[in-house]
Formats: structure tokens, C-alpha cells, sequence
């Protein structure tokens, strides 16, 4: 990394291009371009699947193909194996990343 782009980075100085893009990056509007799928578990502390649940809403509302997954009564940490071997049956199910259907 160039010394004088880290510097202007840690001083937050408005012409640094990473400050610039951070600026603008809005992680409430954003859009997925390929299928996404959550997976949340009712118990998962760490994670609350209320805010799952309004995150796809929101992606999906502005268009994005995602899918929401409950995974039952499972937390954080006990969920992980379900979660892990459902990922792996979603991830050979996308055949199509072009897709806009949900």
C-alpha cells in the first residue's frame, strides 16, 4: 500500500477514493445480482430472525432474488451443522445465477 494513500485513509480526507466509495455505499438499498438465500434459526441470539426476516423483505422488495430459510428452534451456535449442510444443498441448486425470480 502506497504510504501517501494510507495516510490520506487514517486522516479520513475526503479525496481518498476508499472514503469516497464508503460515503456513497448505502447497505440498506443494496441488491444482490445473483440468488441469495438466508438461513436463520428462531433462537439465534447473535442474529435475531425478526432481522433476518426484514433484511429479505427489503432486498426482495427492491427487486433481489433471496430467499429466507428457518431453520427451526436452533441458536447460533447449535444451528451451525443444520445451516452448514443446508448451505451446501442450496449452493448446487443455483444453476442459473442469471435468474430474477424468487
Amino acid at each position: 500500500m502506497k504510504e501517501d494513500f494510507y495516510e490520506s485513509f487514517i486522516k479520513g480526507e475526503e479525496q481518498n477514493p476508499v472514503i469516497n466509495n464508503l460515503k456513497t455505499n448505502n447497505r440498506y438499498a443494496w441488491v444482490p445480482i445473483a440468488p441469495m438465500s438466508f438461513l436463520s434459526g428462531y433462537d439465534d441470539q447473535d442474529v435475531a430472525y425478526e432481522d433476518v426476516h426484514n433484511a429479505v423483505k427489503g432486498i426482495h422488495s427492491r427487486g433481489g432474488n433471496v430467499k429466507l430459510f428457518n431453520i427451526g428452534e436452533f441458536d447460533h451456535d447449535t444451528g451451525y451443522y443444520k445451516i452448514l449442510s443446508q448451505q451446501i444443498r442450496i449452493f448446487n441448486g443455483h444453476t442459473d445465477f442469471k435468474s430474477s425470480s424468487s
